[in-house]
């Protein structure tokens, strides 16, 4: 039945695009590449047959990389791959080759790393990359417009200008040395001085923190829920006043802003300006799931209702527009099906302000509700449109009495659009973020953990399969495409935390199992890849979301002390050891490696007792304010407490224990920071 359904929905997808052209990618199960598949440039998809037809005709290859809910990606396809003029230089010229960054995450990657290493900046998509037929990098960049414009190169003499060039050998070799010690440039690291880097740290943060509009770097913001993770270890080892303060302002500013939707839920990606009040309004699954466990985190804390209403209204969208039969969709559009950016999310004002008066507001009172939420008649985006907001203006003393109404009202005005297009790709570490965000979120309402760990086995019998992980799947076909780095990375990471929620044993001996794994096919001749072609280099360079290679360091040394395990615990210390000046060069960069220094650095305390135990003092144990404290089962009456070499207390007595732990922890701080 499910084949049936899939194939009227390719037909369906077929005869919505103009069908003048068909290319190879036609043959593919991406939404991204069927998007252009009726282009009338020859695509391929990323693959062996196109790499040799590349070296067979001696063309150059032109590299396209995106994903099917990026706006600048849309805009490219319309502009450019659209265009039979530039197509036919494509054809005559090039092998151009399209990739989904979802499903081919390394090649991404990797291509990133170069565009860094020629901009020196965060890069984006589209990714677009004139190669040689041996993959030496001719030029890259983001989007290029189709033509000649203001001073810059467009599609039309680019394409014309490195085709002539590539006929020119001493030149073309010139270039391609040129950019190869360019690209190499960024793999040099100097010694780093790593002595308190909590410090260091705080520093680094502080020097890029926003403290007009509470974010950091410059536009475009994102959340940067990985240093904002790292902040809240902080501040819990320390008690470091400015940590605590860089993470509970941009929490408040973003549950407040446009970057949240106000009125249905979850994160958008990205906010176009400093102020986190006009996004870009395409909602990615990792974004909201890397964000709510620090919104849970912050709520158990601080018992701020806006928290914890980011918390329930974000998984609730979540599994209305993202969740299927257990598993989550990837990502949906910033467009809207009539093209218009963010169209579905946006309100008019006069239309919004009758709607309101209809439903029995008085003219002052629907005012007051549009602007208390920036539903302006100037608008705050492209014309007249405003996207809800809280207005800065306003003191939370001021909060308009019928708020919530007013919202629901605006949800009843969205349900007269039709929602942007979803991606449903089923992608296994982005599945395995979320339904770590539903275990976290149990620390709220038990409801959500008894969720998570009903969609974490699902996720299980759905991506690893006859003892084989992959990395995603579609309308519930996995493919063949097997497991990445991120896969392992972030599965086995949530693999960790569901057994810390219900210590059944089936998780952490799963988790142990892949990690193995792990380190057989991606750790090689000292270095880490993102694939097991070993063609990316894995960093712990936090980009969209937390590195990989950081939460599989993270995992290992988990596993080691949970299972005793001193041999693979002095094995991860070395790796570490030798990427430490990566890490350190680029502190805010690299948060959740940095954690991992920490971590080592201070050590892990192992709080073992039996479930019953463990269970029942779960409260007192999550106010034991140390992040590297992990608890695990075993039989026996006592409580028992360890580091990595040594058991150091045991007793019946809970608040003994805990104790226990406290000095402990003070002993580390005195002897190390006094």
């Amino acid at each position: 039945m499910k084949w049936i359904l899939s194939l009227l929905l390719l037909v369906n997808f077929l005869y919505s695009k103009n069908l003048t052209y068909t290319n190879s990618l036609i043959n593919e199960n991406s939404p991204y590449l069927l998007q252009h598949s009726n282009n009338p440039i020859d695509w391929f998809a990323w693959n062996k047959k196109a790499l040799k037809k590349a070296k067979d005709e001696n063309k150059l290859i032109f590299l396209s990389i995106g994903y099917s809910t990026c706006h600048w990606c849309h805009v490219m396809e319309k502009e450019s791959f659209e265009n039979e003029v530039l197509a036919k230089i494509f054809n005559k010229y090039y092998v151009s080759i399209k990739v989904d960054r979802e499903v081919d995450v390394h090649l991404d990657t990797h291509y990133q790393e170069i565009l860094t290493s020629f901009k020196n900046r965060r890069n984006g998509w589209p990714l677009n990359a004139i190669l040689t037929p041996d993959l030496e990098v001719l030029y890259i960049t983001t989007y290029i417009p189709p033509v000649f414009k203001y001073g810059t190169d467009g599609l039309d003499t680019l394409l014309l200008q490195y085709a002539k060039l590539f006929k020119n050998k001493q030149a073309l070799q010139k270039l391609v040395l040129k950019n190869k010690n360019t690209i190499a440039q960024k793999d040099i690291y100097a010694q780093k001085d790593d002595t308190n880097l909590e410090e260091q740290y705080l520093k680094a943060m502080s020097a890029v923190y926003d403290d007009g509009f509470k974010g950091f770097f410059k536009r475009p913001r994102f959340p940067y829920a990985s240093n904002l993770s790292v902040l809240y270890d902080i501040y819990d080892l320390t008690k470091d006043k400015r940590a605590i303060k860089m993470v509970y302002e941009p929490l408040t500013a973003m549950a407040k802003g446009g970057i949240y939707d106000q009125v249905e839920g979850a994160f958008y990606r990205y906010s176009v300006n400093q102020d986190w009040m006009i996004p870009h309004f395409e909602k990615m699954l990792y974004t909201t799931a890397e964000l709510v466990p620090i919104y849970t985190r912050a709520y158990i804390d601080t018992k701020r209702l806006l928290f914890k209403e980011v918390v329930v209204n974000s998984l609730k969208e979540i599994e209305h527009r993202f969740f299927d039969d257990g598993l989550f969709y990837s990502a949906s559009n910033a467009d809207s099906k009539s093209g218009h950016e963010g169209a579905y999310f946006m309100y008019d004002y006069e239309k919004t302000h009758k709607i309101l008066l209809n439903n029995g507001y008085r003219d002052d009172e629907a005012q007051y509700n549009l602007e208390y939420l920036d539903i302006t008649q100037v608008g705050n985006f492209e014309g007249e449109l405003s996207n809800p907001h809280y207005n800065n203006n306003f003191e939370e003393d001021e909060e308009p009495k019928r708020l919530k109404q007013t919202l629901s009202i605006l949800k009843e005005i969205r349900k007269t659009k039709e929602y942007p297009f979803v991606d449903k790709k089923v992608i296994t570490s982005w599945n395995a973020m979320m339904v770590k965000a539903f275990l976290h979120a149990g620390q709220i309402n038990k409801t959500y953990s008894q969720k998570g760990l009903k969609y974490l086995d699902k996720l299980i019998e759905n991506s690893y399969v006859n003892k084989q992980l992959y990395h995603y799947s579609i309308n519930g076909v996995v493919s063949k495409q097997k497991a990445l780095l991120e896969d392992y990375s972030f599965l086995i990471d949530t693999l960790l935390y569901a057994y810390s929620v219900n210590y059944d044993k089936k998780y952490l001996n799963l988790a142990t199992d892949l990690s193995k794994e792990s380190l057989t096919i991606f750790y090689k001749n000292n270095f880490f890849y993102l694939d097991e072609q070993h063609l990316a280099l894995a960093t712990f360079n936090d980009k969209y979301y937390t590195s990989p290679l950081s939460t599989l360091f993270k995992s290992l040394i988990t596993i080691s002390n949970y299972n005793y395990d001193m041999k693979l615990l002095y094995k991860v210390k070395k790796i570490l050891k030798n990427y430490s000046n990566q890490i350190l060069s680029n502190i805010s960069n690299y948060s959740a490696g940095v954690r991992n220094i920490i971590r080592i650095r201070r050590g892990d305390v192992i709080l073992k007792a039996s479930k019953k135990n463990l269970k029942q003092y779960s409260k007192k144990i999550q106010n034991i304010k140390y992040p590297f404290l992990y608890k695990k089962h075993e039989k026996g009456e006592d409580f028992l407490a360890c580091d990595e070499s040594t058991c150091f207390s045991y007793s019946k007595d809970f608040d003994e224990i805990r104790q226990s732990i406290n000095q402990h922890i003070e002993t580390f701080e005195k002897n190390n920071f006094d």
